[in-house]
């Protein structure tokens, strides 16, 4: 599984999102989804080979929601989380 720093991209294509959601907010959303993943794994994940697509804006980091909702049901879907 990996993280994708989708920061160009999406400023090319979506240069005005409005789902994207901070950290603590996507982190809820994973709670919600049944995703059980630590607050600070969040930040770890970005450096590391995991999985949920973010944008960087200055020094905050950002999550869109619509991007991560299709690696979520993709990753529910091959069984890679439950």
């Amino acid at each position: 599984m990996k993280t994708y720093d989708i920061t160009e991209t999406m400023q090319r294509h979506y240069p005005a999102l409005k789902d994207l959601l901070t950290e603590d907010q996507f982190h809820q959303h994973l709670l919600d989804e049944g995703i059980k993943v630590a607050s600070s794994s969040l930040r770890d994940y970005r450096h590391r080979d995991k999985k949920f697509a973010y944008v960087r804006k200055g020094q905050q980091v950002f999550y869109p929601l619509h991007v991560n909702k299709q690696i979520i049901k993709e990753l529910k879907h091959v069984g890679h989380i439950e």
